[in-house]
């Protein structure tokens, strides 16, 4: 971790992030944890970012992480975070919220929120936090559950206020059972508080909105605006004269503080979800993200005129605060828009706050490691120089399930939307092969060797695609659904579907000759003639022609009977790794000569997936916090 403190030598070019908050065993970190929130760094040229790694730093020009503030084992992943006016404080909010000197790296408050009488004691979740412009006050709420605002002074730690959006009995016998809260805003004269209030039923389509408005001289609400959807966003001018707020059909209203009288609604710009923000100068201008058109836009609200604009997916994480400069999140991007005047900065990093990595693929040149997840695509990392961004491709939004590599080098992916079913090869952006089947499919795997598709709908039906001759070949029936294992053996001549299927392909049959109820497939031998499978005891070997068991390894003690999540065999075929539910940190590595247990490694989160390279020299394993760990095998290999 390095120290902000000293931030001449955090941004030194020798710092290498990849190494930040890893586990001494391993030898590099691929990505930088999912993101949950981002926040402009204020008077710094920076900016936070909240992961499930913890907090990064970034500053710009260019931009490039200087710190890591780590996140404690077993601390609640931070859902929030913001800076005061002058960026000399920063606070984060999941359960509760902290506060941080940030040139002293000290947290200097602990806050907790108040007990609403509407809700049980564990709905403490915050979701919107603000500093008060003289940076004396902290607010936060919550989307649901406790629904109270509740505001500390900074100073000493106090709840100097907790204001109840509504009192419970108001409900008995109401329409609308459920609230939602926020966007949570300050007046510029730290005078007033606005929050965005969200009344419905989960039963129909009726609802309630308005912007409840705070005295906090008084504690009283001194306004409800009715408003006729939900609000996105809310800003107070600096004049403080005008309240804007931004909602989710693309338009922008303004209200006059004075009587709070509607003082001008803007052209609604489509299905942009709008962000307001008022500049020092008093300009309203308003950020849009579009989901279907797949752009960001910036627009100057009076002036009409469209000032930056970003093609590709952003997610809804950004900050637009102050009206000048905006930082977002794409897919594996970090972007900074800045303007001032008629002059226009932009700072990009290929770095990437990812979701879950699904499954793992060296490519046959020893250092391109091919990682996947659902919604993401596929990315390319090269493992020798694990600070330069991956190559990602994505040509469509659909889900996406196998992938795999040829015996020549190709790297295939499969992708999926609602009854079509799509093959690609990595780098081409025109689909291989293209079917259709009659219901939803929910798993897809490919064998390179035969150009077999299988894909499985919601019915448990799997059905074989020749993919060459562009026909169906066969299909069969499976005992019930599992969307994380449906994989071909090496050679695919064997299919395997969960824990009840295993298919032989070549003869268009199950085969039935081992007990599915006392063994879980795993994992083929590279030779396509044996699988590894998970018993209660033990992980053993079997060889599927003579149905004989080869080897057992006997679970640790410390596995208690658990269930094997991954399995992964080395290319030489000597040594095994494999992780399990009861402790899935914890990555053990075995001999397959003995079943020796060579060593234990202990990462930081929950194991999804793992790999060999085909030197056998890095096993990868990606895990739940949406980053992949690169171990360095050779002080264990023979």
């Amino acid at each position: 971790m390095k120290n902000l403190s000293t931030l001449s030598s955090a941004l030194s070019t020798d710092s290498d992030y990849t190494k930040w908050g890893i586990s001494h065993c391993s030898s590099a970190r691929l990505g930088q944890g999912y993101a949950s929130n981002i926040a402009l760094w204020p008077e710094h040229n920076g900016l936070a970012v909240t992961t499930t790694q913890g907090v990064w730093w970034y500053k710009y020009s260019p931009l490039t992480p200087i710190a890591l503030w780590e996140r404690k084992k077993g601390a609640p992943l931070f859902s929030c975070c913001t800076f005061s006016k002058d960026g000399q404080l920063f606070a984060a909010g999941g359960d509760g919220a902290k506060v941080w000197d940030v040139n002293s790296d000290e947290c200097i408050v602990n806050l907790n929120r108040s007990q609403s009488s509407m809700h049980e004691k564990q709905n403490l979740a915050i979701d919107w936090l603000t500093f008060s412009p003289n940076g004396c006050l902290l607010a936060a709420v919550a989307n649901e559950g406790n629904t109270n605002i509740d505001i500390w002074q900074l100073e000493n730690g106090a709840t100097i206020a907790s204001y109840e959006i509504d009192n419970p009995k108001d409900l008995e016998g109401s329409a609308y059972k459920c609230i939602r809260t926020g966007p949570l805003v300050f007046s510029n004269d730290n005078r007033m508080l606005a929050c965005g209030v969200h009344k419905f039923s989960r039963d129909s389509n009726s609802a309630l909105n308005f912007i409840s408005i705070w005295d906090l001289d008084t504690g009283s609400c001194i306004a409800r605006i009715p408003i006729s959807k939900p609000a996105h966003s809310l800003s107070f001018s600096p004049c403080g004269q005008f309240m804007a707020s931004g909602y989710y059909d693309g338009t922008v209203q303004v209200w006059t503080i004075a009587n709070w009288d509607e003082q001008q609604v803007y052209r609604s710009y489509g299905d942009y979800c709008m962000y307001v923000a008022y500049s020092p100068e008093g300009a309203l201008r308003a950020a849009g993200i579009s989901r279907e058109q797949k752009t960001f836009s910036v627009w100057d609200m009076e002036q009409e005129q469209k000032l930056y604009t970003f093609s590709g997916d952003v997610d809804f994480l950004l900050d637009f605060s102050n009206g000048t400069q905006i930082c977002f999140v794409s897919d594996q991007e970090l972007v900074v828009w800045q303007t001032s005047g008629e002059e226009q900065t932009f700072h990009h990093s290929y770095i990437t706050h990812c979701p879950f990595s699904i499954s793992l693929v060296f490519a046959s040149d020893q250092k391109t490691l091919a990682i996947r997840d659902f919604h993401t695509g596929v990315s390319l990392w090269n493992v020798h120089t694990p600070r330069h961004h991956p190559q990602v491709f994505k040509p469509t939004n659909g889900l996406w399930f196998s992938l795999d590599v040829s015996p020549d080098g190709k790297i295939f992916a499969t992708s999926a939307e609602q009854n079509s079913v799509n093959l690609w090869e990595i780098g081409n952006d025109t689909p291989i092969a293209s079917f259709t089947i009659e219901a939803k499919v929910v798993n897809v795997a490919f064998s390179p060797n035969t150009s077999i598709l299988a894909c499985q709908d919601e019915d448990a039906q799997i059905y074989f695609w020749d993919v060459q001759n562009k026909h169906l070949r066969d299909r069969c029936q499976a005992e019930y659904i599992d969307e994380q294992r449906m994989m071909f053996c090496p050679n695919g001549k064997y299919l395997v579907s969960g824990d009840d299927l295993l298919y032989d392909v070549t003869h268009g049959e199950k085969v039935d000759t081992f007990d599915s109820d006392e063994m879980s497939i795993h994992l083929f031998s590279h030779d396509s003639t044996q699988f590894f499978c998970d018993t209660r005891e033990a992980i053993e070997l079997w060889d599927i022609h003579q149905c004989e068991k080869v080897l057992s390894i006997p679970k640790p003690g410390v596995w208690n009977n658990s269930d094997v999540v991954e399995l992964a065999l080395s290319r030489c075929g000597k040594y095994l790794a494999g992780c399990c539910d009861e402790v899935p940190k914890e990555l053990h590595l075995w001999t397959i000569d003995g079943g020796k247990l060579l060593n234990i490694f202990k990462g930081n989160v929950p194991i999804l997936s793992l790999t060999f390279s085909p030197d056998n020299t890095i096993l990868a394993s990606s895990g739940t916090d949406g980053t992949i760990l690169l171990w360095d095998m050779i002080p264990y290999l023979k």
